[in-house]
């Protein structure tokens, strides 16, 4: 087998410089060597066992980086005049994205690698990993002889491509030139939030270099400046689709190469680009942390945002990644001072979100709907955009719209659901985070149709029985087609309730749907009867991680019920309450009970247990995973509303969401003080809920360390009566059209038979609203404002819009009441 290197003698001065190319493709300028017959100047000691070649990412890698050599081991000696010189070694990252490696130079010297851990991906790579590592050292020749040493660890080492550069000593002295290039390269290098294009100075390095191909300094800085440009390149690219198709890269392998190619210029602090390359890493690392949570990036970022705060320590942006808070105050709407605290304090609430979604829609979003975080990440930005949507808000409804259509119509999708197949938790979210919210604020049928694919790909592609008969998601992993069984990925979890959303939305728009309400209802039973199990020490009432459905094992495997090990931590049991709202949702259309039967388990189960610690898959220990999730306690919410059930009305005083403890006792403090939390978080920092957002499914306004995502839940609630959180399933009494900026809104009461709203708009003229009614029973009702009657109507069809004129600055009781019932 034969391994072509590629070896250009240059020189700089007196001494030579190196360019070896690894691989059966040979790059221009590098020099070429075999695995049996080699130059005269290099010499394999342990040989490569064969070749690779990289050709899907040939629209960013270099010629010398498409191609290498593969071998546990590697070793070579290079000859060359004595000095000290500078190596660079580009290696593929193979299976592992921490390297194992060991190099060495000269004898004896073997270390780890020592390049920035990289978070590996939860599942086992099934093909090599697109990054290219940079390594760098320096060695002193004495004997006119390099010996290098390469040791792959846990796996093997893939290299592409070698420099051997002499370093300057004092008493060499640059050129005129070269000055000059020094001084461009500092000017460039300058620390700035917007720096100017590398172009012009990569220009000048490459023109200067073909004039003197031998001229070894130039060659260094032009090599290393092109690799910031390339990362910055990156940067600018993030998840846009067109750059995924040019790249062949997802945005988290973008950052993680920019990363990559960053480290050897930010290991020379004394180098001209230095200031600037640590910037970029700052924030790549910055983003990367906040996105996969990992230690290493946020440590990596807060070392390097304040190096760079030593030098500019009155930097606001800087300062605001090192995480200070600016508040930046914009100018509020016209709020009336006799208006309710509740009011005053939802009114800029909602100025605060018009103004973050209105810059999302008219600043980052693209005709078809991409805002720049990859369609994955950009549709889970939708999720605190719910209030606006249940107003009427039209630019956050035409943001809507242009994302739902564009992942409809994109090659993401292929009939409805992912193209490819993933977890549930990526597979899902392009549907279940756009079109059920499509169903609820479009009258458009075919827009509805779009969940009934879902229904067919579970009947068809995704189910099977159990032993019992009982029907369930055969895997997690699945797409429109495909569907992968591979242990431990062959097991149904509760996160497939997201996958299901959008029927239940769709169901919401047409219960008279047998076909859908019976597939819900049919996968619903069998996480009912497993509910009931004492398996594996499972608590009786509590859903376990998983169950494998072809031999009906609760939790396949594994020698506990709560911990799924299916890769990704969300699969272990962490008192998340997706799939019990699904129960409790496809309740209110079946004749079943057993189906309250999970969620009042896990509400006694807190309630017996709430003050007390345990061993974790123990009672106390599942009670408190519950009682940390804000989800089930807006679930728990909706629960006590719906069922009009006091039992654990002391423990709701405990746990309640300020809604639900303002619905219980009349008091609106909790809801005032909730608010002015939300309007405190969202009036600091609007950089960064912008332009410095650049994984649009973190958007870090809704705590002090950029940790959480901003939360509209609240306000959706006071709008609409729905405590569910992130709209996991469509609880609205109420959703309005026509308001105004000034609109705000209370629900009160909401029964089959009634509804209440407290109303204060503080636009200084009458406004004409509609509201639409969603969860009253078919009748004849009466609506009045502040008892005044103003409209006798009959009620056909759920989500029936009602005109009305609001008063100005002035607080209205709309009140919906029954009259007579339509008779059957």
């Amino acid at each position: 087998m034969l391994f072509f290197i590629s070896s250009q003698m240059l020189t700089y001065g007196q001494t030579p410089f190196y360019q070896y190319d690894f691989g059966s493709e040979k790059a221009e300028g590098y020099t070429s060597i075999d695995a049996t017959q080699s130059p005269a100047n290099f010499r394999w000691i342990k040989p490569p066992t064969g070749d690779f070649q990289m050709e899907r990412y040939q629209g960013w890698r270099f010629p010398h980086w498409q191609d290498g050599v593969v071998a546990p081991n590697l070793q070579w000696e290079s000859t060359l005049p004595n000095g000290t010189y500078e190596v660079q070694l580009f290696l593929n990252a193979g299976m592992e994205m921490t390297s194992t490696w060991r190099i060495g130079l000269q004898k004896d010297t073997l270390q780890p690698a020592n390049l920035h851990p990289v978070r590996n991906g939860p599942e086992s790579p099934r093909v090599m990993n697109a990054h290219v590592k940079i390594w760098r050292g320096q060695v002193a020749v004495k004997d006119q002889r390099l010996s290098i040493y390469l040791t792959g660890g846990q796996d093997s080492i893939r290299l592409l491509a070698c420099h051997i550069l002499p370093v300057l000593t004092k008493s060499q002295s640059l050129t005129n030139q070269q000055q000059w290039l020094l001084g461009m390269l500092s000017e460039y290098g300058t620390f700035s939030h917007k720096p100017v294009s590398l172009l012009p100075l990569l220009d000048n390095l490459k023109s200067t270099l073909e004039k003197d191909p031998s001229d070894a300094w130039t060659f260094k800085y032009y090599r290393e400046a092109t690799w910031l440009h390339l990362a910055e390149t990156f940067k600018t690219a993030r998840g846009w689709q067109w750059s995924k198709s040019r790249y062949q890269m997802s945005m988290i392998q973008l950052f993680q190469q920019g990363q990559m190619l960053l480290e050897p210029i930010i290991q020379q602090p004394d180098h001209p680009l230095y200031e600037r390359a640590l910037w970029l890493r700052g924030r790549f690392c910055f983003h990367l942390g906040r996105e996969y949570r990992h230690v290493p990036d946020k440590q990596q970022a807060a070392k390097d945002f304040a190096q760079l705060l030593n030098q500019y320590p009155q930097d606001t942006l800087l300062r605001m990644y090192a995480g200070e808070h600016f508040y930046q105050q914009s100018s509020l709407p016209k709020i009336a001072g006799h208006a309710p605290d509740w009011s005053q304090q939802q009114a800029i609430a909602l100025h605060h979100l018009r103004r973050l979604v209105h810059y999302w829609v008219q600043k980052r979003q693209a005709p078809n709907g991409e805002m720049g975080g990859k369609y994955g990440d950009d549709v889970e930005a939708l999720r605190f955009w719910y209030p606006l949507f249940y107003l009427g808000d039209s630019l956050a409804i035409t943001g809507l719209k242009r994302l739902a259509n564009g992942v409809w119509n994109s090659d993401v999708l292929q009939d409805g659901f992912s193209k490819h197949i993933a977890d549930v938790e990526h597979s899902s979210e392009f549907i279940s985070d756009t079109a059920p919210v499509m169903i609820a604020v479009s009258d458009d049928k075919k827009i509805h149709e779009r969940a009934l694919p879902t229904a067919r790909y579970f009947d068809q592609l995704w189910s099977e029985k159990d032993p019992d008969g009982d029907v369930f998601f055969k895997s997690s992993w699945y797409s429109s087609t495909e569907v992968d069984e591979r242990p431990p990925r062959n097991r149904d979890v509760p996160m497939n309730s997201r996958t299901m959303k959008v029927l239940r939305y769709y169901l919401w728009r047409y219960p008279e749907s047998t076909a859908i309400k019976n597939t819900l209802y049919d996968w619903s039973k069998g996480w009912v009867k497993l509910a009931k199990s004492t398996a594996k020490g499972k608590p009786k009432g509590v859903l376990p991680a998983s169950y494998r459905p072809s031999d009906g094992a609760i939790n396949g495997d594994e020698p506990n019920w709560f911990e799924a090990n299916m890769y990704w931590p969300y699969y272990d049991f962490g008192g998340d309450v997706l799939l019990l709202d699904q129960l409790f949702f496809i309740s209110q259309y079946v004749e079943d009970q057993d189906l309250h039967y999970p969620i009042e388990a896990a509400i006694q189960l807190v309630n017996q247990y709430r003050a007390q610690d345990g061993e974790p898959g123990s009672p106390a220990w599942t009670a408190a995973q519950f009682i940390k999730r804000n989800s089930f306690h807006a679930l728990a919410g909706q629960w006590r509303l719906l069922t009009n059930d006091p039992r654990y009305d002391d423990l709701f005083a405990q746990y309640g969401s300020p809604y639900l403890q303002y619905r219980l006792n009349g008091t609106t403090k909790g809801l005032e003080k909730a608010l002015a939390t939300f309007n405190e978080n969202m009036s600091y920092n609007w950089e960064m809920m912008t332009e410095e957002t650049w994984f649009t499914d973190r958007i870090y306004a809704s705590s002090p360390n950029f940790e959480g995502r901003v939360n509209a839940d609240l306000l959706k609630t006071m709008l609409t009566g729905d405590l569910n959180a992130s709209g996991t399933s469509p609880y609205m009494a109420v959703t309005w059209e026509g308001t105004s900026s000034g609109f705000t809104a209370l629900v009160e009461e909401a029964t089959k038979q009634s509804l209440q709203v407290a109303l204060f708009d503080h636009q200084p003229q009458t406004t004409p609203t509609t509201i639409r009614l969603w969860n009253l029973q078919k009748g004849k009702y009466q609506l009045t404002l502040n008892d005044e009657v103003q409209q006798v109507f009959e009620l056909k069809a759920a989500g029936q819009r009602l005109a009305f004129l609001l008063p100005q600055a002035e607080l209205v009781t709309l009140r919906v009441e029954l009259l007579s019932p339509i008779k059957k």
